[in-house]
């Protein structure tokens, strides 16, 4: 089964593999990294379809940029 895992979506990218039935359960999926080590994630962190990634993937995108205007304000406003 191929799956498209967005975990680590906005520093490594999203990573595509193929794992075992088996390996899936329920909302946790495991799958082998790049180093191979064995990892696991919750069900809203791996996709069965490449446009479902992306799509949650920008969701995280717009969310740590919302996340990075907040501390610039708030760091701006900052005075000594």
């Amino acid at each position: 089964m191929k799956v498209w895992i967005t975990k680590h979506a906005l520093t490594s990218g999203i990573i595509e593999t193929t794992v075992n039935k088996s390996d899936v359960s329920g909302i946790f999926l495991s799958y082998c990294n790049k180093q191979g080590y064995w990892e696991f994630c919750f069900k809203s962190f791996w996709h069965t379809s490449r446009e479902d990634a992306i799509k949650h993937a920008e969701i995280m995108r717009e969310r740590k940029l919302a996340s990075l205007h907040k501390a610039i304000h708030r760091i701006a406003g900052l005075q000594f």
